[in-house]
């Protein structure tokens, strides 16, 4: 039986005597070539007389003890390839680390001496019916590399992927522990969702501001009756009554909407809320010293000879009046007197106190309107945030109109005032900006009840 060799990688493989001639395929390299190019040289033919160009004889294929270069290595079977057209070459299939290795050897050999194919083994045989069976998809090792969140041994590049010793040795990317993000608690709240505990904290604040800004649409609507009161009827017993109730309804109002913004702070914590909560009562703490520090008001008496001072003396009734009493009117909403007290400081005669409490005063709404507006978005309370934007920008509006309308007074008053004039100043710069004011904190109440509502139906949650 004659040997051939491949082409490709020299090895040797036995060939039927009684087989004609057709390709062949090499079963170690795979390489597909036609039997004729593997037969060895013939012998050169013995000199023939006549021509040249005579037909050389069919030369014989040797035996394997005759080939001097296959160093007396036994010889592989080879596999027959039909003489149809050669197909593409199917996808090289994953052999075991044997044959690689020798493939790898004949590859980086220079002497260029022909090398013999091992047998195959049993663990040949068993890649074999390996290879009969579905194969998973391989993935990219180089590609996928950074992104793989495996152990680093079980990542080896596609040259080092038969080598026994390689191993990863970049930086390993640490796990975060809980104790990590324990560490990052103390510097900055994580963003989770709040406890139903928290937004019941929340509801009952809201509720105790509801009951504030109740108190002072209470304030500003008596405020408002003793307004007309006494434009129709004159100041008198009822015209001062409503105003110490007024005023008595303010400084509840102040006392318990700030009671009511300490416990939001107690609320949730998304999207800023408790920054909110923290300034809200910041500021309403503020406001409620200066209206505390503004009520009272002494009215002290000259002093006189203590012969002077008899019962039913000339000037006992009138030292009997002298002392300490309270202005109720402090604690009533000063929003809208911040036009005219920022045009008296232009002008150098306002009274600092009373521009810092309405600058406080309507701070604090503000920011009690924003954490309203987050705590809408949080509890997807529908128009919420809308409602608040329109307070805003009205107000805005509102207080911008009662600027112009103080210069423009002040300018008309400044050579003289009749009772008239007197009227419409009171009207214009005091009655309408009430009224104005009254409906402005009904809307801003009617938005806190509403936003309420919602977070007492995620509080059941």
């Amino acid at each position: 039986m004659p040997v051939i060799t491949c082409p490709q990688c020299e090895g040797k493989m036995r060939y039927p005597e009684d087989t004609p001639l057709r390709k062949v395929r090499c079963p170690a390299c795979q390489y597909v070539f036609h039997a004729s190019e593997g037969m060895p040289p013939a012998p050169p033919p013995p000199p023939a007389s006549g021509r040249s160009g005579a037909t050389p004889t069919k030369s014989v294929p040797r035996s394997p003890a005759s080939t001097g270069s296959s160093r007396n290595l036994p010889a592989i079977d080879f596999e027959v390839v039909d003489d149809a057209p050669a197909s593409p070459p199917p996808p090289t299939k994953s052999r075991s680390s044997g044959n690689v290795r020798d493939l790898l050897d004949r590859a980086g050999s220079s002497s260029g001496q022909t090398r013999r194919a091992k047998s195959r083994s049993e663990d040949d045989r068993e890649s074999d019916d390996d290879d009969d069976q579905p194969r998973r998809r391989r993935r990219p090792a180089q590609a996928d590399a950074d992104d793989d969140d495996r152990p680093r041994r079980r990542q080896r590049p596609v040259e080092d992927e038969f080598d026994d010793d390689y191993e990863d040795d970049r930086p390993r990317r640490r796990r975060r522990r809980e104790d990590d993000y324990e560490d990052d608690d103390d510097y900055e709240p994580r963003r989770r969702e709040d406890s139903p505990a928290k937004f019941r904290q929340a509801a009952l604040g809201l509720q105790l501001n509801l009951v504030g800004l109740c108190c002072i649409v209470a304030s500003l609507g008596m405020t408002v009756l003793a307004g007309v009161w006494g434009i129709a009827l004159g100041a008198g017993e009822l015209y001062r009554m409503l105003f110490t109730l007024s005023g008595l309804a303010g400084i509840v109002g102040i006392i318990v909407g700030l009671v009511g913004k300490g416990f939001l702070c107690a609320g949730p914590i998304q999207r800023g809320l408790l920054g909110l909560a923290i300034a809200a009562v910041t500021v309403g703490g503020l406001h409620s010293l200066l209206v505390l520090s503004s009520m009272p008001v002494s009215r002290q008496q000259p002093t006189f000879a203590t012969e002077m001072i008899m019962p039913n003396g000339v000037r006992f009734a009138e030292l009997a009046q002298s002392g300490t009493e309270i202005n109720w009117s402090a604690a009533i909403s000063r929003i809208d007197e911040l036009p005219g007290a920022i045009w008296r400081l232009l002008r150098g005669s306002s009274d600092l106190r009373s521009l810092l409490a309405g600058l406080f005063e309507a701070a604090g709404v503000v920011l009690l309107l924003l954490y309203v507006s987050r705590l809408g978005i949080v509890t997807k309370a529908r128009g919420v945030g809308d409602t608040v934007k329109r307070l805003l920008i009205g107000g805005g509006i509102g207080l911008g109109v009662l600027l112009v309308v103080n210069i423009a007074l002040g300018e008309m008053i400044r050579g003289g005032i009749s009772r008239s004039m007197f009227q419409l100043v009171y009207v214009v710069n005091g009655l309408l900006p009430n009224i104005a004011l009254l409906i402005w904190f009904i809307f801003a109440a009617l938005t806190v009840q509403e936003t309420r509502a919602a977070v007492l139906r995620r509080s059941r949650r």
